[in-house]
């Protein structure tokens, strides 16, 4: 809280999950006590946790991960319910593969109202894995044209982690 209450007159954009996912009271009385805006991340996994944090007045923003809501459709539906519930939204990361961050690609610019950047730290990993399968321009981030999400994952990467059931 000391720390908190210390960062509310710098101006900071928002603290990402100070308690633990279940605590929503709790998150909720940081929020007011110290004025910091809150985003929920590990407390939200689908429109109804959505709805549970918004009715709590738990968080200011809420972080979706396309790989923990389970994809792209419940991805959309927790977007489009946090904003019917006037919370703004972030495209958070989860170190997905080459095929969720091609997915996370083609979500995150088909949502409106997105206050802050979305996080891509997980081409960090692909680039040292020696795989380049997204393009830059201008900084920003191609979004793939191919079949499917546009994306083709290298051959090898699958055969190796491949499991026959």
């Amino acid at each position: 809280m000391r720390a908190l209450k210390g960062f509310a007159d710098r101006n900071l954009s928002y603290v990402e999950q100070p308690l633990p996912d279940w605590d929503l009271e709790g998150l909720a009385w940081i929020r007011k006590a110290t004025g910091v805006p809150i985003m929920v991340d590990e407390s939200v996994w689908n429109p109804h946790d959505v709805i549970k944090v918004a009715e709590a007045e738990t968080a200011d923003i809420t972080n979706i991960e396309l790989t923990k809501a389970g994809g792209l459709k419940n991805s959309l539906d927790m977007y489009t319910t946090a904003q019917a519930l006037g919370t703004s939204c972030i495209v958070g990361t989860e170190l997905e593969g080459c095929v969720g961050v091609a997915a996370k690609v083609h979500l995150a610019p088909s949502l409106e109202n997105l206050p802050f950047a979305c996080e891509f730290t997980e081409l960090a990993f692909h680039k040292m894995a020696g795989e380049e399968p997204f393009g830059l321009e201008d900084g920003c981030l191609r979004v793939p044209t191919g079949t499917g999400l546009g994306t083709n994952p290298p051959k090898g990467r699958i055969e190796e982690h491949k499991v026959l059931v």
